[in-house]
């Protein structure tokens, strides 16, 4: 599997959960919303071609 699939997986893993949490009763809202916000400023930067950010990249990539 390619290191951007990972990525993929990963984050969809991520939205997943967190979409879960975020309905149980006892969930923390504010923890929520950085979670939230942290994932659609990444995706509006990866829109505009800013992230990854210059020298960055994937966790083991020396596989």
């Amino acid at each position: 599997m390619s290191r951007r699939t990972e990525d993929f997986d990963r984050s969809a893993r991520l939205t997943q959960d967190v979409c879960e949490y975020a309905e149980r009763e006892d969930a923390d809202v504010e923890f929520t919303k950085v979670v939230v916000d942290s994932m659609l400023e990444q995706a509006r930067r990866e829109r505009l071609g800013q992230y990854p950010p210059a020298g960055h990249d994937y966790p083991n990539s020396g596989r």
